[in-house]
């Protein structure tokens, strides 16, 4: 019988190891967004350091403002503006007059500010330009069609109305009190 005990212990001593190769390493797997979840949690204060935080100063960074390389030419030699990037910037650019900024159209900008595109990008948006004398004739056009309405609904509504039409605009006439 201890013939038999002794088969039987050696059996289960084969079929479970001492260790386990896949217990003994961790490996997690996780989305992006877990990721860097992670290594934000990583750089977290511990209990001291928080006790010992103090307001130094508060700054707020303008995430959409001109880098510096462009101000000297706003409003002298060009117009600048921040572009979404989505699928309406090609129309944008296209219908609109706006030029994206590149090495090539660019070289005033610093080869640090351009991405991989070769466009350059900050908060999901990318710098465009277009010549001020450019940009000042396009805003000029809305101001232009406003005065036309008003110049038609004033005097050119009357210039072409026929005076034997059963219904016509009224016209007031100047006073002599006025």
């Amino acid at each position: 019988m201890s013939a038999k005990l002794k088969d039987t212990t050696t059996q289960e001593d084969a079929v479970q190891p001492s260790v386990v190769p896949s217990e003994s390493t961790q490996v997690r797997v996780m989305s992006n967004e877990d990721s860097l979840v992670a290594d934000l949690v990583k750089e977290q204060p511990t209990v001291a350091q928080i006790a010992q935080m103090k307001v130094v100063r508060q700054r707020q960074p303008n995430l959409l403002e001109l880098p510096e390389e462009c101000l000297s030419l706003q409003d002298k030699t060009y117009q600048y503006a921040w572009l979404t990037k989505n699928k309406e910037l090609s129309v944008k650019l296209r219908t609109n007059g706006w030029i994206l900024c590149n090495r090539t159209n660019s070289p005033y900008i610093k080869s640090f500010r351009f991405g991989n595109h070769g466009a350059v990008e900050q908060s999901g948006m990318l710098l465009a330009f277009m010549p001020q004398k450019l940009y000042e004739e396009m805003s000029m056009i809305p101001v232009r069609q406003s005065q036309d309405r008003v110049k038609h609904y004033t005097k050119g509504i009357f210039e072409n109305q026929d005076k034997d039409a059963p219904i016509t605009f009224y016209k007031p006439e100047p006073d002599e009190k006025d």
